[in-house]
């Protein structure tokens, strides 16, 4: 785990506005390009029309589509002129799942870097936090999110974590009311085995 970087679970009264102005945005110029095969489908990165996308975040958690089971944010330490023992402390990364209990999956709800420190192992100490909580090796098998095929910078960074592509959906989103048609993608790791008793 990143020495700099403290995760703790997440609380409602005191870090929700932190959790909010997390910059939750990406920029790219690619998407992953997905073709019918005779057996199934093909991803690619292509180029593709420069694009901004903000993922939404819903802290009420007033949906179904909204709730999850365990939160957990990612503090990194300021590093100006305060002694160690009493630098203040940002929220920089959030994270969320969900135990879909038929079939022993956690899916990752949320996992949000802010773009200020991304690539600085943050995302890292929160997935080794999740696998290390004694629920989720208890009840789950494997970790396992959705993305659009247009977040090839969360992609990238998803396979550099582990995990694998296991399928993906044409219809799931819909038709946009703006923008290009999105394709979800789904990835998954395997959870780390539980101790033998």
């Amino acid at each position: 785990m990143n020495p700099a970087v403290t995760v703790r679970p997440f609380d409602k009264a005191t870090d929700t506005d932190a959790v909010a102005a997390i910059d939750r945005s990406f920029v790219t110029d690619e998407a992953v390009r997905v073709s019918r095969t005779d057996d199934g489908f093909e991803l690619a990165e292509v180029s593709a029309e420069p694009l901004t996308k903000v993922f939404p975040l819903d802290l009420d958690q007033q949906t179904e589509h909204g709730r999850w089971d365990a939160a957990w944010v990612a503090e990194a330490a300021d590093t100006g002129d305060h002694p160690e023992s009493t630098r203040p402390t940002t929220v920089v990364g959030f994270a969320a799942v969900r135990f879909s209990r038929w079939n022993h999956r956690v899916e990752l709800y949320h996992l949000y870097v802010d773009s200020a420190h991304r690539g600085r192992g943050v995302a890292r100490a929160l997935l080794e936090n999740i696998d290390e909580d004694p629920m989720i090796r208890e009840q789950g098998h494997c970790l396992w999110l959705e993305t659009s095929h247009l977040n090839v910078p969360g992609i990238r960074a998803y396979r550099a974590l582990g995990f694998e592509p296991c399928g993906l959906d044409l219809e799931l989103y819909g038709d946009p009311p703006s923008g290009p048609r999105e394709i979800a993608l789904f990835f998954a790791r395997p959870l780390p085995q539980k101790p033998a008793p």
